[in-house]
């Protein structure tokens, strides 16, 4: 599956499936009729992200069933061990297979697996083509008129900065078609990984992935290839579960704000209950001293509050305020 093919897939498969699901879910009784909006929106984010992540496996599985099914590479053609080093072991390789595949032993049914075994010969007798081809893979066949080891890295070189050119000017489209929008951070995050990964994998002396149970030894540039569709796909898909897991914190954050705004009322209502007690009873502790001004300053004084004099006397005015009130109100129930 190609790139654009995949990202394409990726931008609309998930949504138009879900929408799909969710109505022939709802018709079939499966899940129960929506009795709100809400309800039904938070069943289209549990589709949704249950069938992005099964679109990722099956997208993961896909992409490494294609590796397992690329051609045979020319160390494979060889039957040479990928990190061989004796230029007699290869020269001898090559002549029993010519011999072999030869057009005029085999006919013409060989003629096409001579010339495979021909140019792998070729390239892997050849230092610096040998070098470009475990890094950049059959591509280096077309670059004609190279010779040198520095002719052949500044061609790769080239060939990786317009792929990543090309990456981020789609990145740079997908958001502005607000495909993405708010994953910024994942965007940039998986572009640099991908491009920290290749740099190392192309930079190291030899870098030859074991077999596995699932895949067969990787050179480097089928490392390379394998980790571009794994990243793609992978970034597409966390791109996509990303919004739904932030609409479900923002629902949670405005619940949070809801119950801060309701907890803050109450702390304010209890400060100015507590606030209002508090100067009924100073009030009442100033009403022995009367009019009494200088035993108020000395008595804040001694206090260290002398700077509050003024303070001091509203409160005693206050007191005698509440001391009418009071008065008043006896004199009513009288």
């Amino acid at each position: 599956m190609s790139t654009i093919l995949n990202v394409l897939l990726w931008t609309f498969l998930p949504s138009v499936a879900t929408s799909i699901i969710q109505r022939g879910a709802y018709s079939t009784g499966i899940l129960p009729p929506p009795q709100s909006k809400e309800r039904a929106r938070t069943h289209y984010r549990i589709i949704n992200a249950l069938i992005i992540l099964g679109y990722l496996l099956y997208t993961l599985y896909i992409a490494n069933l294609e590796s397992l099914q690329e051609p045979p590479n020319f160390y494979q053609i060889l039957g040479l061990p990928y990190t061989f080093s004796n230029d007699q072991q290869l020269r001898s390789v090559y002549r029993k297979l010519s011999v072999k595949y030869h057009p005029d032993k085999v006919g013409m049914a060989g003629a096409e697996q001579f010339v495979l075994i021909k140019t792998a010969y070729e390239t892997l007798g050849n230092p610096a083509k040998r070098f470009a081809y475990d890094r950049w893979g059959p591509q280096v066949l077309e670059w004609k008129g190279l010779e040198t080891l520095a002719e052949y890295v500044e061609a790769g070189l080239k060939g990786v900065i317009k792929f990543y050119v090309g990456y981020g000017l789609g990145l740079v489209g997908l958001g502005v078609l607000r495909r993405m929008s708010g994953q910024k951070f994942w965007r940039f995050f998986a572009f640099s990984l991908l491009l920290t990964f290749e740099f190392a994998t192309v930079t190291r002396p030899t870098s030859v992935l074991p077999a596995g149970a699932y895949y067969r030894p990787l050179l480097q540039f089928e490392q390379i290839s394998l980790a571009r569709k794994f990243m793609v796909t992978v970034f597409m898909a966390f791109s996509q579960l990303g919004p739904l897991v932030s609409t479900q914190q923002h629902t949670s954050t405005k619940i949070d704000e809801t119950a801060l705004r309701v907890a803050t009322a109450n702390a304010t209502a209890l400060m100015e209950e507590a606030e209002k007690h508090t100067n009924t009873l100073l009030a009442g502790y100033m009403v022995p001293f009367k009019k009494r001004w200088e035993d108020v300053v000395m008595l804040e004084k001694k206090l260290g509050r002398s700077h509050y004099e003024a303070w001091c006397q509203e409160q005693i005015d206050a007191a005698w305020k509440l001391e009418a009130e009071r008065k008043a109100e006896e004199k009513k129930d009288e």
